[in-house]
C-alpha cells in the first residue's frame, strides 16, 4: 500500500498544461493546441505523452507537430520616453534573441509604440530585416500601448490554419492612445489571436491593464523584476510558440462534458481541464401508430357527376413567307456588315493606302465610291454636329490622348452605327426590352472606351518613363542635342513613348518650337512624372547645366516613386478584390435565384417586392462607390 500510494502521488499534475481554447463547433471530430512546458523544451514528445480524458473516460487520441510556416507572430515594443537607459538596451537584446530562437520559416512582424505606433517591419522571414527594424528603435514620447495592441492585430495573414501571436512588452502605463482599454481587448479578441505580456517593472506600471489584455488573448503577464531577466522570458516565449502540438479526438459523449487533457513525459506531468457542452443525445423516435384500417365503401355512395366536354377553336397563326431563324440570321448580317463598314471606312490612312496597293490589279465593286461618299456625308455630318455643341475639340482631345486614329465625326458615327446595330439585333431576337438595354450597353461602351484606353496608355507611357530618360540621358552624353536624342527616343522606344516622341520631331521641323511640343505632349499623356520632366527641361534651357544628369537624377526619383505605389498597389490588393467581389455577389445571386426560382424571384418586381429592390441597389451602388473611395490612392 506505500509502494502504491508513492506511485500516485508520483504521476500527480506538477503543473498547469497550456491549452488552447477547444471549439465544439467540429463536434464530434474535436482539436486542440498544446504548448509543451519549459521543462520540455528541445525534446520531442512521444505518441502517447498527451492523452485526452472526456468524463473520466479515455479516447484515442492523435498528436501532431504544427510546423514553424504556420506561426506568424507580431513582436510589440514599447518604446517611450519611460524606457531609455538600460532597459531599453536589454529590450531590444531580448528581442533580436527571442526572433533567433523562432523556427526559422516563421514570419515575424514588429510594431514600436511612443506617443504612436509604428509598423518597424511586417509579416518577413527574413531575419535580417527583423533585427535591423530592431536595432533601428530610439526611445521617447508617451506610450500609446491600446493603439499598438490594434495595430498589432491588423498584421496577419488571412490564413485560416495559421497561429497567431503577439508578444507585447510594456510597463501598461498608457497614456497616449485614442482608444480604449475596452477597445483594444475587443480587438484582440476578434482577431482571434494568443497575447502574452512581459511586464517590465517600472514607476508607471498598470498591472491590471496587462492582464485584461492578456485574458482576451488567452495568455499570460510575465512580470520583470529587471531588465537582466528579459532574455530569459523572451527564451522562454520563442521556445513555447516552437514546441506546440496538435492533439485530436473522436468524442462519444453527450451534453454537459468535462475534458481533461493530461501530458506525462520525462517525469513532467501537467494537466488542463475544461467544460464543454456538446450536443443532447437524441431521443428515441416515437412509436409509430397502426395506420388506420380503410373500410370498404359501399357502392351506394358513389355519385356519378356529369362531365361536359367544351371544345375551344385553336387557331395557330404562322408567319408569312418568314421564318424566325431568318430574322436572326438577317439581325447577324446587318451586325456584322457594320462592323466590317466601320473597319474599312474608318481604319488608319496608311492601312487603307496600303490595301489598295495591294487590290489596285483588283477588279472593285461598283458601289464602292458610293459607300465612300455615303460614309464621308455621315462623317461630316457628325463633325458639325459636334462642332455646333462645342463637343469636337473636347472628343478629339479624349480620342488624340487614347491613341486612337480617328476624328470625332468618324468615332460618332461608329458609336451610333453600334447603338443601332445592338437595338435591331436585340430587339429582333429577344425583344424591345433587349434590345434597349443592348443600345445602352453600346452607348455606354462608346463613351467609357477612350477613357480605358487612356488609362492603359498613360500606364503605360509612365511605366516606360525611366528607361526614356535614361535613354535621352545617354543620348545627350554621346554627344547629340535635345531633339537628336528625342529622334532617338522615338525610333528605339516602344509604343505609346516612340509615337508621342515622333510626334515631337515631325513638329520640330514644321517649325514648332520643342519646348512647346513637350507641354503639349505633358498635356496629352497627363502625368505629374512627365511634367517635372518637361519643367527640369525648360529649367535647363534657361539656366544651362549638365542636363544629362538632371534626367538620370529625375529618372531615378520616377522609378523608386513607381516601385512604391506597386508596393502600396500590392498590400491593398485584398481591399479591391474585395469591393469587386462583395459588389458582384448580389448581382451574381439575383442571377442565379432569377434562374433556379423565377416565382420567387418575382415577388421582389412588383408592390412592396419593388421597393425592396430599389432600395437594395441604391445601397448596392452606395457601397460601390465607398469601396471605390477606400482603394482609390494618391500618391
Amino acid at each position: 500500500m506505500a509502494g502504491w500510494a508513492g506511485a500516485a502521488h508520483a504521476q500527480a499534475p506538477t503543473g498547469s498544461l497550456d491549452l488552447a481554447p477547444i471549439d465544439p463547433a467540429s463536434y464530434p471530430v474535436l482539436s486542440a493546441v498544446v504548448t509543451v512546458p519549459p521543462e520540455l523544451n528541445g525534446q520531442e514528445l512521444s505518441a502517447g505523452a498527451v492523452t485526452v480524458s472526456e468524463n473520466g473516460i479515455a479516447q484515442p487520441t492523435s498528436l501532431v507537430r504544427l510546423p514553424g510556416n504556420r506561426l506568424e507572430v507580431v513582436l510589440v515594443i514599447d518604446t517611450s520616453g519611460s524606457m531609455r537607459g538600460a532597459a531599453f538596451v536589454a529590450a531590444k537584446a531580448a528581442a533580436g534573441t527571442f526572433i533567433a530562437r523562432l523556427p526559422h520559416d516563421a514570419r515575424v512582424a514588429l510594431v514600436a509604440f511612443s506617443s504612436t505606433p509604428v509598423l518597424a517591419s511586417p509579416l518577413v522571414q527574413d531575419r535580417n530585416v527583423l533585427l535591423g527594424a530592431i536595432d533601428g528603435l530610439q526611445a521617447s514620447g508617451e506610450t500609446a500601448l491600446y493603439d499598438a495592441v490594434n495595430l498589432a492585430t491588423m498584421q496577419f495573414s488571412g490564413d485560416p490554419n495559421s497561429r497567431r501571436s503577439i508578444i507585447v512588452l510594456s510597463d501598461g502605463g498608457d497614456t497616449a492612445s485614442s482608444i480604449s482599454l475596452g477597445a483594444a481587448t475587443a480587438a484582440v479578441t476578434a482577431a482571434d489571436v494568443r497575447l502574452d505580456v512581459v511586464q517590465l517593472i517600472t514607476a508607471e506600471t498598470s498591472r491590471v491593464a496587462l492582464e485584461q489584455l492578456a485574458a482576451a488573448g488567452g495568455g499570460r503577464v510575465v512580470p520583470a523584476e529587471e531588465p537582466a531577466a528579459l532574455a530569459g522570458i523572451y527564451d522562454s516565449l520563442a521556445m513555447s510558440l516552437a514546441n506546440q502540438y496538435a492533439i485530436g479526438w473522436r468524442s462519444t459523449s453527450h451534453g454537459t462534458t468535462q475534458v481533461t487533457v493530461r501530458l506525462e513525459q520525462s517525469g513532467v506531468v501537467a494537466e488542463s481541464r475544461t467544460t464543454l457542452e456538446y450536443p443532447a443525445l437524441p431521443a428515441p423516435p416515437p412509436a409509430s401508430a397502426p395506420p388506420p384500417s380503410l373500410a370498404p365503401v359501399p357502392v351506394d355512395a358513389v355519385v356519378e357527376m356529369p362531365v361536359t366536354v367544351v371544345e375551344m377553336p385553336v387557331t395557330v397563326v404562322e408567319p408569312k413567307g418568314v421564318a424566325g431563324w431568318t430574322l436572326v440570321l438577317g439581325a447577324g448580317c446587318v451586325a456584322v456588315a457594320l462592323f466590317v463598314l466601320g473597319l474599312h471606312a474608318f481604319a488608319p490612312r496608311t492601312r487603307r493606302l496600303a490595301r489598295a496597293r495591294l487590290g489596285a490589279n483588283r477588279p472593285t465593286l461598283p458601289d464602292a465610291s458610293a459607300l465612300s461618299e455615303l460614309v464621308g456625308r455621315a462623317t461630316a455630318s457628325a463633325d458639325a454636329a459636334l462642332e455646333r455643341h462645342g463637343r469636337r475639340s473636347g472628343l478629339n482631345d479624349r480620342l488624340e490622348q487614347a491613341g486612337l486614329a480617328l476624328r470625332p465625326g468618324e468615332y460618332m458615327v461608329l458609336a451610333v452605327s453600334a447603338i443601332v446595330g445592338g437595338f435591331a439585333v436585340g430587339m429582333l431576337v429577344f425583344g424591345l426590352l433587349v434590345g434597349a438595354l443592348l443600345a445602352a450597353i453600346a452607348g455606354v461602351a462608346a463613351y467609357l472606351i477612350p477613357n480605358v484606353l487612356r488609362s492603359r496608355r498613360r500606364g503605360e507611357f509612365s511605366g516606360q518613363l525611366p528607361d526614356t530618360l535614361q535613354l535621352m540621358a545617354g543620348s545627350l552624353r554621346a554627344g547629340y542635342g535635345l531633339l537628336q536624342a528625342v529622334d532617338a527616343v522615338g525610333r528605339e522606344s516602344p509604343e505609346p513613348t516612340s509615337s508621342e516622341f515622333r510626334r515631337i520631331v515631325v513638329e520640330a521641323r514644321l517649325g514648332r518650337d520643342v519646348s512647346h511640343s513637350l507641354h503639349s505632349m505633358a498635356q496629352r499623356i497627363g502625368t505629374d512624372d512627365l511634367s517635372w520632366v518637361v519643367q527640369a527641361i525648360d529649367i535647363h534651357r534657361e539656366v544651362g547645366g549638365d542636363l544629362a544628369e538632371v534626367l538620370d537624377t529625375v529618372g531615378t526619383t520616377i522609378r523608386e516613386r513607381n516601385q512604391v505605389m506597386r508596393h502600396v498597389k500590392t498590400l491593398t490588393a485584398e481591399g479591391r478584390l474585395s469591393a469587386y467581389i462583395l459588389t458582384a455577389l448580389p448581382v451574381v445571386l439575383a442571377g442565379a435565384l432569377r434562374l433556379t426560382n423565377p416565382r420567387y424571384f418575382r415577388l421582389l418586381t412588383f408592390g412592396p417586392g419593388l421597393y425592396i429592390s430599389a432600395a437594395a441597389i441604391a445601397m448596392l451602388v452606395v457601397g460601390a462607390l465607398w469601396f471605390r473611395k477606400l482603394c482609390q490612392l494618391d500618391y
